[in-house]
């Protein structure tokens, strides 16, 4: 397993983390994921032999949240 902290500039509310939590949660080899509104950050774990992070970040732009 890898953890990985992203910056999310665009996270702004509970229903961002609550979208980002629910894509996050389709993507194969994504374990846990915690969103922290506060400091606009996303930590998550995941399998590498199943994703990577460039993928993650590709999920993460399509669902409207942008990595910086």
């Amino acid at each position: 397993m890898i953890t990985v902290t992203l910056t999310i500039p665009e996270i702004s509310c509970d229903a961002c983390a609550n979208s980002i939590q629910r894509v996050l949660a389709k993507t194969g080899g994504v374990s846990e994921v915690d969103v922290n509104v506060n400091k606009k950050q996303v930590t998550l774990d995941y399998d590498e032999s199943e994703t990577n992070e460039q993928v993650i970040r590709d999920i993460l732009t399509e669902a409207g949240f942008p990595p910086a």
